[in-house]
């Protein structure tokens, strides 16, 4: 493994460390003591940092001559004639380094630094810190007692290990000695983990989302379901059904989206596909709304001249440029969803009299994606989009009907 996919993967765990504390203390569903929370995943970060610093930036930006040698080689010196070089030797040594090549550095993210690999050290090998290592861990703000560390620790570690990696990839990028900055650190604002209104579309999408991976994965795994397992994918399927419809009125039902705009919408995007009827002038979007005191004139001008998209006829501007904003926001909303096959994958398992319900929110869903394309294959590529396979998606749909 190389020095840069090493540092990704160390990114990796400092990024998904940060995500795991964040989703735990603020899931909605589940209480935890957050202190404890807290404590916990700082320990985990210190042990990771410290090897991430030393193994990974400092040796893997470690040159044969030159400035990064001068600085970073006498920080792996650990023996020398007068005997074994401590940890503070070491993390002193590297700070009066930066500064004799003329890098202003902050002495206090070393101080830093040296009290995390005293902490360091005393989880990774059990043991008590010496008496001038634990003085010196107090000293710098941090607690005897690990199970102490706070969230407000968890940030200090973190700045340590932004500005520690700025400092040293600043050997080799910056041509003359300079103050370097230093890098702020997370921000102390944090979430509540409450759900608010804008965030409930969030949670039925997601819930679809996995879901349809539940189900996919279902169907994969062979005949050995047993009636236990099928009753709980039944169960998932009356959740997406559920789910697709909450989404539905939360996002395309707040905004006013009814399935005839969006049926409209095809129609007039089919049209002009069909016919290769697209603007000739630059990617300019297509506006929100027509602005206030723009006459009807002016905005047919600016369609024409403007955006260069003429011989629409037998359709009206007002019809394209409703179907243009109906497409934009179904687009932004339908994106990516797998509403459609979830539903479709779902008439197996649910009770026949239920069939008709799920079929009509297929139908629904399906065309919100059907607009989305057509929009998107429209403003983004000036092309036809796959027609065909929207066809056999309806007609997929009608054979279900027929069973």
């Amino acid at each position: 493994m190389n020095f840069q996919e090493l540092l990704d993967a160390y990114d990796d765990l400092v990024d998904y460390l940060s995500s795991g504390r964040e989703a735990l203390v603020t899931h909605p569903m589940k209480t935890v003591a957050k202190e404890h929370c807290d404590a916990a995943f700082c320990q985990m970060l210190i042990m990771m940092v410290v090897t991430c610093i030393d193994e990974v930036v400092l040796k893997g930006l470690l040159g044969k001559k030159g400035r990064r040698a001068r600085v970073l080689a006498p920080y792996f010196v650990e023996q020398t004639s007068r005997g074994r070089v401590s940890n503070q030797q070491r993390v002193q040594g590297l700070c009066e380094a930066f500064h004799r090549e003329g890098f202003v550095v902050d002495d206090e993210v070393f101080s830093d630094y040296l009290a995390i690999k005293y902490l360091r050290n005393m989880l990774v090998h059990a043991r008590e810190p010496l008496e001038h290592e634990m003085t010196f861990i107090l000293q710098r703000g941090f607690p005897a007692n690990p199970r102490a560390l706070s969230h407000d620790h968890w940030r200090r570690v973190m700045s340590v290990l932004e500005n520690v990696t700025s400092y040293a990839f600043a050997l080799g990028i910056v041509s003359s000695p300079t103050r370097l900055p230093k890098v702020s650190g997370e921000p102390a604002r944090e979430d509540l983990g409450i759900i608010r209104r804008q965030d409930l579309p969030r949670v039925f999408r997601s819930n679809l989302e996995r879901i349809d991976s539940a189900l996919r994965e279902a169907e994969g795994a062979g005949s050995e379901d047993t009636a236990q397992k099928e009753a709980a994918l039944r169960e998932l399927a009356h959740e997406a059904l559920y789910s697709w419809r909450q989404y539905w009125d939360l996002t395309f039902g707040s905004q006013r989206i009814s399935e005839g705009d969006i049926l409209g919408g095809i129609e007039v995007f089919r049209s002009l596909h069909e016919r290769r009827i697209y603007p000739t002038g630059p990617f300019v979007p297509w506006p929100e709304e027509v602005p206030a005191g723009v006459t009807r004139d002016e905005f047919e001008r600016f369609v024409h001249e403007g955006l260069g998209l003429k011989g629409y006829e037998p359709l009206r501007l007002q019809e394209i440029d409703l179907a243009m904003r109906i497409g934009h926001k179904v687009y932004d909303l339908a994106r990516g969803l797998p509403a459609f096959e979830t539903l479709v994958g779902s008439l197996a398992l649910v009770e026949q009299v239920k069939t008709a319900e799920y079929l009509e929110e297929a139908k629904r869903s399906l065309a919100a994606a059907e607009l989305a394309d057509y929009w998107y294959s429209y403003v983004a590529h000036r092309s036809p989009p796959d027609f065909e396979r929207w066809s056999t998606r309806r007609a997929a749909l009608g054979t279900q009907k027929k069973e």
